[in-house]
């Protein structure tokens, strides 16, 4: 699903207005701000009052990403006869192409996966993609990925379309109105000052576009996001495409790396330029959006689409003597790995849905998830990897423009199992052993920022980063690390380890209260869940009592922030006598794994000899260092 705009506004003609926001209103349960997304979250939100017999767009029962996909499909499918407007809805399916042997393996791979995805996905012959493709030259394909569901949209018609049928269930959309200040209160709610007065909110969701950035500072916050160039170009009427007798399927591709599609009687083509061509809105960082800007378009640049539409010549011929009518350059706001920010920030009562690199097709299952979340105060299911608090203060905005570069230019490149990609790398976050382990021979990947070994090389061999969709040359440096942690004992470094101190008079009452384990006696460790309030798992934590008013909390590199969240967030709203330290980056944590781990572990002190059960936890200062 494609629509040409920025995070779901269009790039021409009307626009929604920076920093758009409901009437001043006490006691408003929102603010929102602007594009597709943000009149998604609102219609789903104004939907979820009493109403009888209402469309469900969306059922949010399984986990992934994909889900929301369809959800936005679906969605996008009925609004129009929902809100009598129509949305320029095309469903034609797009046509993933191969023309390397490399691609034909990926795609193999893919449809491997089908069975867990709900798409009808058919590999194509070269035959088959001609026949549905009649103008196109399938001399240099080799396969295609058929995906019949898929297809394009306008976006300012599909924006309209929400917003109207938001309104119709009691929304309230206000244009022009300027933020100039966000204050928390000691109740948790937001005065939002704008240029026509105050409005106090018990929310604010921010689905500012690449206003967000902006507005978060305003609130004290920073969000890792930076807009990046996108251009395409729309040809006047070109004869060939003219005399089809139906809409050809989008054509991707992928080495090429641009879209091409049907648009009336002519051709629109969308280039992903490369990591060395692509262009950032970069001062935009640090200075923020240009006073003024909103409609405003960038210069083209056809000399960076060049070698991409060279390509497109040769895949569809009469491209090559078509006119080009009119070509758009302007900002996508991009998150470091192209996902965006969803759901609560650290702030209380402060939402986020920004940084929608492929806003149209995330746009309407997003909004059905954020409102879900915010309603029933928990998520309809997790999805950490669109967690806002994903980034961390590591995340520098050189690393920002680094990664979204490299997501922007990488957009089509092949994707590998167990991929890893190198941009702004390393960051701050490498463990006191990480020297140590590099002269070992560890070949890094990524954590959460954090640089830890994948895997160690044998001797002679190369700490080289290889992907394949076959075996590749891990494997048998792998096995050979099984064999030994099995056999014998292996060190593990756990430095990525989310590490939180929970500490107060009322800790053990608030963590007998957050988990559903029994609290541990002092010295003694727990493995316990985080429940929520409908009993679904939302953390798994390694609980240890140090002391007996405090305790080390640890949960996965992934969910560190995302963890913290729900203990403070909890914590402030029963007014609950504790404090929460992060010390993630403070403290290494190395694991000795294996049958003779103890023999091991007896030699640097002499309280491994001794009773140590398991499950326990003991501080040993060693070297002027305390271990624990």
């Amino acid at each position: 699903m494609s629509g040409h705009g920025r995070d779901g506004d269009h790039w021409r003609g009307h626009r929604w207005n920076k920093h758009r926001l409901p009437p001043r209103q006490a006691g408003a349960e929102g603010c929102h701000t602007t594009g597709e997304v943000r009149v998604d979250s609102r219609l789903h939100l104004a939907r979820s009052r009493p109403h009888h017999n209402l469309p469900r767009y969306c059922q949010l029962e399984e986990n992934t990403l994909l889900q929301l996909i369809f959800c936005s499909l679906n969605m996008y499918a009925h609004i129009a006869q929902e809100t009598d407007q129509e949305i320029g809805l095309h469903l034609p399916g797009t046509i993933r192409l191969a023309t390397t042997p490399v691609r034909v393996d990926e795609m193999k791979y893919q449809m491997s996966r089908h069975g867990n995805h709900e798409a009808p996905q058919c590999l194509l012959t070269p035959e088959q993609v001609k026949l549905l493709v009649p103008i196109a030259n399938v001399d240099n394909i080799l396969m295609g990925l058929y995906t019949a569901s898929d297809g394009h949209v306008d976006p300012y018609s599909l924006t309209q379309a929400i917003a109207k049928g938001a309104r119709k269930y009691g929304a309230l959309i206000f244009q022009g109105l300027g933020v100039t200040t966000l204050n928390l209160r000691e109740d948790g709610r937001w005065v939002v000052s704008t240029t026509e007065g105050d409005i106090l909110a018990n929310r604010v969701v921010n689905a500012a576009g690449f206003w967000a950035k902006e507005i978060a500072k305003l609130a004290g916050s920073d969000l890792p996001l930076v807009p990046n160039h996108h251009q395409y170009l729309v040809t006047s009427t070109v004869p060939e495409v003219k005399a089809l007798k139906r809409e050809i399927p989008v054509l991707r591709h992928l080495e090429g790396s641009f879209y091409l599609r049907m648009e009336r009687d002519g051709l629109l083509i969308g280039p992903y330029e490369s990591t060395h061509t692509m262009r950032q809105c970069e001062d935009w960082m640090w200075n923020g959006v240009p006073e003024g800007f909103g409609k405003e378009l960038f210069e083209p640049d056809m000399d960076r689409l060049e070698p991409h539409l060279e390509i497109a010549m040769q895949l569809v011929p009469c491209f090559a003597d078509a006119s080009i009518q009119s070509v758009v350059n302007g900002p996508i706001t991009y998150t470091p790995d192209v996902l965006p920010l969803v759901g609560p920030d650290m702030l209380p009562n402060m939402w986020l849905a920004a940084g929608f690199g492929y806003g149209i097709i995330h746009g309407g299952g997003m909004g059905s998830y954020l409102a879900s979340w915010i309603i029933n105060g928990q998520p309809p299911f997790e999805m950490t990897e669109c967690d806002p608090l994903r980034f961390g203060s590591w995340t520098t905005n050189d690393y920002v423009l680094a990664k979204a570069r490299e997501s922007y230019g990488m957009n089509n490149a092949v994707t590998y199992p167990h991929e890893e990609r190198f941009a702004g790398r390393p960051t701050s976050r490498v463990s006191g052993a990480h020297e140590v382990l590099e002269s070992e021979g560890a070949c890094m990947q990524i954590h959460s920022g954090w640089e830890q070994p994948a895997w160690f090389t044998s001797p002679g061999q190369q700490p080289q980063y290889c992907p394949s969709f076959q075996r590749t040359n891990w494997h048998e440096a792998v096995e050979k690390e099984v064999d030994l942690v099995m056999t014998s004992a292996g060190i593990i470094d756990l430095t990525p380890f989310a590490k939180i101190i929970v500490q107060g008079r009322q800790a053990a009452a608030f963590m007998d209260y957050m988990t559903a384990n029994s609290v541990p006696p002092l010295g003694r460790t727990v493995i316990t869940h985080i429940l929520s309030p409908t009993g679904h798992v939302y953390a798994e934590l390694t609980v240890t009592r140090t002391h007996e008013d405090t305790f080390l909390v640890i949960t996965g590199s992934g969910v560190e922030l995302h963890d913290l969240r729900w203990l403070q967030d909890y914590a402030r709203r029963g007014n609950w006598n504790v404090s929460f330290a992060n010390i993630t980056e403070d403290m290494g944590c190395l694991s000795v794994a294996g049958p003779k781990s103890k023999d091991i572990l007896s030699t640097l002190s002499p309280v491994f000899n001794g009773k140590f059960p398991f499950f326990s936890c003991k501080e040993v200062l060693e070297t002027s260092e305390l271990w624990r």
